[in-house]
């Protein structure tokens, strides 16, 4: 279901439907799916058994900006590719707009942990991974 929904809004962005202004829900509506195919992206993309296996990756994009997230290298690219298709179909004219914010990131490393690619506080590092 929410595939089909998120290829028609694909496809109504190609065809000129966010060439309009956007209301406070419209933006709201907006960012909501656009994190929701973030997320989507991201998921099979976190798998690891160790954690040189694991990268940081920048998802930021037209709607936000994002502290990098850790993916599984090899799908790096593949992210990348859902993260820009999305963008195209959400984001279009947002920043103008909706606005757009960027966080404050703590610096982070990418580890495998749990068969799953995080992004760890330092401190995480310091006292716990030397004992994995």
């Amino acid at each position: 279901m929410y595939r089909t929904v998120w290829i028609l809004a694909l496809v109504l962005a190609f065809l000129g439907g966010c060439d309009y202004p956007r209301t406070q829900a419209d933006c709201a509506t907006d960012l909501e799916a656009m994190e929701a195919a973030v997320d989507l992206a991201l998921e099979p993309g976190r798998v690891c058994e160790k954690d040189t296996d694991c990268v940081a990756m920048d998802i930021s994009n037209d709607c936000y900006g994002a502290c990098p997230v850790a993916v599984h290298r090899g799908e790096v690219d593949r992210v990348a590719a859902a993260v820009k298709e999305a963008e195209m179909a959400f984001c279009y004219g947002y920043m103008e707009q909706c606005g757009y914010t960027t966080p404050s990131c703590a610096e982070r490393t990418p580890v495998c942990r749990a068969g799953r690619c995080e992004m760890a506080e330092p401190l995480y590092l310091y006292l716990v991974a030397p004992t994995l």
